[in-house]
Parts: structure tokens; sequence; C-alpha cells
């Protein structure tokens, strides 16, 4: 395992991508998820621009896109609240507790993605699930020197509650 292999795997690490139309996306792998084989020999650049635009100040609001939401705390009773397909789970401090840095990612002007088959015993998916989306999505133009590596091609974030990373 390289050195960067070591500060990405079995962490609760985040990273982002843009997708086909310039929109950004963070993904939080849970210290399970995949990641592109392009990040472990662009770590450093990675963290940089998460940096950088953990500065930024908000440019809107969120939408909670999660249908499930899992008890993310020790000794909790596993699923919280369930939405269905067409209706995400409540705004409530209640049913999004846990739910901060998405939040905050998303108020940001990103996708914010989580890797939550590591909640579930039986029924994963193998992707990462949408658990918040920006009112206002930031686009890779307004940054200052985004990655040219993070590209996840045929993905449009705006159109995709699940991403399988390639």
């Amino acid at each position: 395992m390289t050195s960067d292999e070591s500060h990405i795997t079995g962490w609760d690490y985040e990273w982002c991508a843009f997708d086909e139309v310039g929109s950004i996306g963070v993904f939080t792998t849970a210290g399970r998820g995949p990641v592109p084989d392009w990040l472990y020999a662009n770590r450093i650049e990675m963290e940089k621009f998460l940096t950088q635009l953990e500065a930024r100040s908000n440019t809107g609001g969120y939408v909670v896109a999660t249908h499930e939401l899992f008890d993310r705390y020790p000794g909790g009773t596993g699923r919280a609240y369930v939405g269905t397909a067409h209706s995400p789970i409540p705004d409530t401090p209640e049913a999004t507790l846990g739910l901060d840095d998405w939040k905050r990612w998303a108020r940001l002007g990103l996708y914010a993605f989580d890797w939550i088959d590591v909640h579930r015993a039986d029924n994963q998916v193998g992707m990462y699930e949408l658990i918040m989306a920006p009112e206002i999505p930031l686009h890779r133009d307004a940054t200052h020197d985004p990655p040219t590596f993070a590209v996840l091609p045929g993905i449009a974030f705006q159109r995709q509650h699940w991403v399988r990373v390639p």
C-alpha cells in the first residue's frame, strides 16, 4: 500500500469530482467507499482544492435528497427515517441529525454524496448516494485552479441520485 493509499483507505475520506457539465460533487467514503484510481496519485492536490472550497462563502441553501437515514452513532438503533422513491426524508432536525457535513457542502454549492452501504447489512447498492443537493450549484469555472484530473465522465449530478465510481 502506498502512502497515499494509506491516507485514504480505511478512513472517512472526502474527495470531489466534476460531472459532465462542470458541477462539483463531494464524496464521503465512510472508510469503505471506492475512489477513482486518479485520486491516489493526486491526493495532495485534491486536499488543497477541498480546503479552497471549504473557505468559500455559502452560495445558497440545500435540498434533502436522501431517502434513507441510518443512525450514525455507536449503539444506535439502525434505520431512523425512511422516505419513498418520490419523497426524501423530511428536513427536520430529528430527521437530518448527523447530516451537518453534507448540509455544509450543499450550502457551498456542491452535490454531497455518502457511501451509505457501510450502514447496510443487506441490500447494498455499491454506489454513492446523494444526501444533499445544492439550491445553487457551484460550477468548476467559478473555482480557482480546479484539478483537471477529477472528472466523472457520463455523469450529471443534477439527474443522478446514485453514482458508481468507475
